[in-house]
């Protein structure tokens, strides 16, 4: 995970946020009244949602697109030749509907790490996990409880290095997101494995070989390549970081 600046918001959410807000927080409170009353009602009323068409609009993605690239805020693997990238609620709209539509809320992330891991998962400091509240189901929200690294808004270096392929946690915060979001699961090790051998190693072990030899124009173009996979937009910026660090390269002085 590496940190991310949020560009400005997309024209859609400026005109619609609120009021897609305010229909979602009235659905859900209509909901919680008619499941209390069961006034003649067989089964309960269909759970309101936030709309995937509101919060997914394409203004809403590419502008996310142009943040995150092609690949997933939490995991950084590519994904989009060979899956969706899901528009994901860093704060769960199951939760939270007050910001089902908020921007500063609003990421991209892979499906293993948003669906088959983190879901509605959204543990908090005191060790609890937060549940919508029936009677006021659009609370505040609170800013400062949750364990979550958002790599929007907090500094993933932080919370987390890499030891060859593996995530290595800083804290307590860094192995909650690591275990919620499957950070270490072991098909994108695999990936991360590959990644390091192929591209990374390849390029740094090129460069210290030019160098050692004094091929300056070859050691310029393994420079220049060791820059391009540290491109926000490549795959597995912190771990390729992390590594060239461990190889007495400074990352920023390429």
């Amino acid at each position: 995970m590496i940190k991310v600046r949020r560009l400005p918001a997309p024209e859609i959410l400026d005109r619609q946020a609120e009021s897609w807000t305010r229909e979602l927080c009235e659905a859900r409170e209509t909901y919680y009244r008619a499941v209390q009353e069961k006034k003649e009602v067989t089964s309960d009323p269909p759970y309101p949602e936030a709309r995937r068409s509101r919060y997914a609009h394409r203004e809403i993605k590419a502008r996310l697109e142009e943040m995150f690239g092609k690949k997933c805020a939490y995991c950084e693997s590519l994904v989009a030749a060979v899956s969706y990238l899901h528009v994901e609620h860093f704060r769960p709209q199951s939760i939270f509907p007050a910001v089902a539509y908020t921007w500063s809320n609003l990421l991209l992330a892979c499906e293993r790490c948003n669906s088959g891991h983190k879901g509605d998962q959204f543990p908090l400091r005191d060790g609890s996990q937060p549940w919508e509240d029936p009677a006021h189901p659009c609370s505040i929200v609170k800013e400062d409880d949750q364990l979550l690294v958002d790599p929007c808004r907090d500094e993933p270096s932080e919370f987390f290095t890499f030891r060859d392929a593996t995530l290595v946690c800083h804290n307590a915060r860094g192995e909650v997101m690591r275990d919620v979001c499957g950070l270490n699961r072991e098909d994108l090790m695999e990936m991360r494995r590959i990644w390091l051998v192929t591209a990374v190693e390849t390029a740094l072990k090129a460069c210290q070989l030019a160098a050692r030899l004094g091929l300056e124009a070859e050691k310029a173009e393994f420079r220049q390549r060791l820059r391009r996979l540290l491109q926000p937009s490549m795959p597995y910026v912190a771990m390729t970081r992390a590594r060239l660090a461990d190889s007495g390269v400074d990352p920023d002085g390429l």
